[in-house]
């Protein structure tokens, strides 16, 4: 049987969840049905771990479309030759750029079927420009796949796109701790001793993750529970991690603090924590919740976007309203006391992860729309 080519359409090639995301869509789409590629526009090796090794890994094609910059525009030249040459069956972009290339594309010809899937609620898209260039991207997609219910119910109040063209697929997080292995002890790295507790955080350093709200709560977290620690995490704006050090040390908490650049071993960090914790300002998922799930860690969190789809307040973590660093640090000190109550939450995690946010449900999910669209363009041909 002939296999369907699909060409996975994203920006960049580093790090990041809606990249992780791809990549779990290269490893587990059926490569007996589909002939699947990677294009992407621009790598960005200052800012995060790039990731091309970890595709080709996967045995898919992949094309870069060489931008020599963020601003060369050469590439999108690049990429309209290679669609007008290769045919896709199917073009599925991820963020905002790709999903102006796939409509571009789709305008012009080049592609039958446009499928856009959409990870954030970006903050950006309060500019004009930006929430008209997607609103008129997303009209030329076939079918709009949204990470979360949050994102779709976004999409309708900013894009007024048709709820019937939207479809709900959660991420699946591959199982990957059965034989977990400690591959950095942070305790002894560190000099934490055994007494002390680690609160934990995961993600990109930019205003959207809100450090600094952890940050002003753990001075308070520190006087009721002084054998706490904070370990913080990720890749991102040098500048602003610069600013929440200097927040730190302002506040005189630096030295209970660690902090990090981007960490390969994310699960092997989570499963050192006693607590995970992440103050969002917006989030279109957050897969970092799906780690701390996978070997049970409690959460704390804000309540934004789909957060609430993730995380259960009261059974699997607490959440709280962004940037209210008080009930943060009242939530936090809870579980710090409370092993009995962090063990009970974080198996109450796993468990849900293992029901609801399984890369099975996912990938059936996504191959389900691919095939929906794949039929109907060939009884359409059959017809003529």
């Amino acid at each position: 049987m002939k296999k369907s080519k699909i060409l996975l359409l994203t920006y960049g090639c580093t790090v990041g969840g809606a990249e992780n995301h791809i990549l779990s869509l290269a490893k587990h789409l059926n490569k007996e049905k589909y002939d699947i590629t990677l294009g992407y526009f621009y790598e960005k090796p200052d800012e995060a771990r790039p990731m091309k090794d970890d595709f080709i890994k996967t045995g898919i094609k992949i094309i870069d479309f060489k931008g020599g910059s963020k601003y060369d525009f050469r590439y999108f030249l690049n990429y309209l030759k290679h669609i007008k040459k290769n045919r896709f069956d199917i073009i599925h972009t991820h963020l905002l750029r790709a999903d102006f290339a796939g409509a571009i594309a789709k305008k012009l010809g080049y592609a039958s079927i446009l499928i856009s899937s959409i990870h954030n609620t970006e903050e950006f898209m309060k500019n004009k420009v930006m929430k008209g260039i997607q609103k008129h991207s997303l009209s030329c997609a076939d079918e709009v796949i949204v990470i979360s219910k949050a994102v779709g119910q976004y999409l309708k109040e900013t894009t007024k796109i048709n709820e019937n063209k939207l479809k709900t697929i959660y991420y699946g997080y591959t199982r990957k701790t059965d034989r977990l292995e400690v591959s950095e002890n942070i305790k002894e790295k560190y000099n934490i001793t055994k007494n002390e507790l680690i609160i934990g955080m995961i993600g990109r350093y930019c205003q959207q993750k809100g450090h600094r709200y952890l940050i002003e709560s753990f001075k308070k977290i520190l006087k009721e529970v002084p054998e706490a620690r904070l370990f913080i995490a990720g890749h991102g704006n040098n500048e602003y991690k610069k600013e929440i050090i200097e927040l730190a040390k302002n506040l005189g908490v630096s030295e209970k603090i660690i902090f990090e650049g981007y960490r390969d071993d994310v699960i092997n960090l989570m499963n050192q924590f006693d607590v995970f914790v992440l103050p969002s300002l917006w989030e279109g998922f957050g897969l970092v919740f799906l780690e701390a799930m996978s070997v049970a860690k409690p959460i704390v969190a804000t309540d934004v976007g789909p957060i609430s789809e993730v995380v259960i307040n009261g059974e699997t973590g607490y959440l709280v309203e962004p940037k209210n660093f008080d009930v943060l640090a009242e939530k936090i000190i809870i579980l710090l006391k409370d092993i009995e109550l962090r063990n009970k939450m974080g198996l109450s995690g796993k468990e849900r992860l293992e029901k609801q946010f399984t890369i099975e449900k996912m990938i059936s999910e996504t191959e389900k729309v691919y095939d929906h669209w794949l039929n109907r363009k060939k009884s359409i041909e059959d017809e003529k």
